[in-house]
C-alpha cells in the first residue's frame, strides 16, 4: 500500500502526466532523487492504481473521426439491472470514449467520437436505441474544444 503522497511522489506524478515516455534517468535527475529510488516510487504508485496506465493521445481529426459528441441517456427505470446492461453494452463500442453516470435529469452522458453524422446516426439507431429501458436520448455536438487535457491538477492536494 501507497504511504500518503509526498512532494516527491507529486513531481513524478506531474512529469509523467507532461511525458508518459520519459526515462526514470529523466526523471530522477529532474527531481534529485536516484534512479533506483525513483523506480521504487513509480512502482508503488502503479501498485496503488494512482498511475493507471500509460497510452498514447492520438489526433482524431487527423484520423478522419471529425464528430464528438456529449449524448445523454435517460432510461425508462433505472434500476440495477437496466443501468448495468446500459453499462456493459456501451463498454464494448469503440466510439464511446466515455461513460459517465450522471445526476440530474439523465442517468449517463457518453463522449462519442465518429466519423461523420451518418456514422452517428447508425449508432444510435442500430446500437444505442436497442438497449432495453433506453427511454431518451438527446446529444450536443461538439463545435470547438478550446481545452482538452488529460493532466490532473495536483497543486491543491
Amino acid at each position: 500500500m501507497l504511504k500518503k503522497l509526498d512532494e516527491t511522489d507529486l513531481q513524478v506524478l506531474s512529469l509523467l502526466q507532461t511525458d508518459g515516455r520519459m526515462s526514470i534517468s529523466d526523471i530522477s535527475r529532474k527531481i534529485d532523487l536516484s534512479a533506483p529510488s525513483t523506480q521504487d516510487r513509480l512502482r508503488q504508485l502503479q501498485s496503488a492504481k494512482i498511475i493507471k496506465k500509460f497510452t498514447a493521445i492520438l489526433d482524431a481529426e487527423k484520423l478522419g473521426l471529425k464528430l464528438m459528441s456529449l449524448t445523454f441517456v435517460g432510461l425508462s427505470l433505472p434500476q440495477y439491472k437496466a443501468i448495468e446492461r446500459f453499462r456493459n453494452s456501451v463498454a464494448e463500442w469503440s466510439e464511446v470514449l466515455e461513460c459517465m453516470d450522471i445526476s440530474g435529469e439523465y442517468d449517463f452522458v457518453l463522449k462519442i467520437i465518429v466519423k461523420d453524422m451518418r456514422q452517428y446516426e447508425s449508432l444510435i439507431r442500430e446500437k444505442l436505441a436497442k438497449i432495453p429501458g433506453v427511454a431518451r436520448i438527446q446529444t450536443s455536438f461538439v463545435l470547438n474544444a478550446p481545452k482538452s487535457t488529460t493532466e490532473i491538477s495536483l497543486a491543491n492536494l
